[in-house]
């Protein structure tokens, strides 16, 4: 009769920690937007509870991270998209879990093509690509001033009275690109 009790208890335990134990879950972190090209670590300071340590790690896409198989990998960002954590314990349970980083596209807004005009006319050229002026939330910054009606437009119309060379730079929050330059010239100067 003892046996039996002894063996009863042992199953009840075992039973009793096999429920207690919580179920494996994976933590990605929050959702961010970041700058094209700036770096950043992924995941959360505990990117993996409940189950039964060891846990094995697994990020993908695996573009930009510098080692895809740890709990919190360095990514260094171009693209908006979707990164995805999974989590496997020692008991071959599986969770996941996805963060997704926002990145600007600032590089589709550009300065446009190189041109001239004849001194003494007024030029009223147009820089910019056109899709400049579709931007939402979009700061655009023209360098230098001179020349320009307005240096902070999108497309701002150019009557320089010497040939200039006009920088663009984009930004959005904190987020802030060189896109390129363009050159207004005068013919015969």
């Amino acid at each position: 009769m003892r046996k039996k009790i002894s063996i009863l208890i042992f199953l009840t335990l075992l039973s009793v920690h096999y429920f207690a134990q919580s179920p494996l879950q994976a933590n990605a972190g929050n959702n961010f937007t970041l700058c094209p090209g700036a770096t950043v670590t992924l995941g959360s300071s505990i990117p993996a509870t409940g189950g039964t340590s060891p846990y094995i790690f697994n990020w993908t896409p695996t573009a930009g991270l510098n080692n895809s198989s740890v709990a919190n990998p360095t990514l260094t960002v171009s693209n908006s998209g979707y990164y995805v954590l999974e989590v496997r314990d020692s008991n071959d349970s599986l969770a996941r879990d996805s963060v997704f980083i926002s990145v600007p596209n600032l590089s589709i807004y550009t300065a446009g093509k190189d041109t001239a005009y004849c001194p003494g006319n007024a030029s009223n050229i147009v820089l910019g690509n056109p899709i400049n002026a579709t931007a939402s939330g979009i700061t655009f910054n023209w360098s230098p001033a001179t020349g320009l009606n307005n240096p902070t437009a999108p497309n701002p119309v150019a009557n320089p009275t010497t040939t200039t060379i006009y920088t663009l730079t984009v930004s959005k929050g904190s987020c802030s690109l060189q896109t390129g330059t363009v050159s207004v010239s005068l013919f015969g100067l």
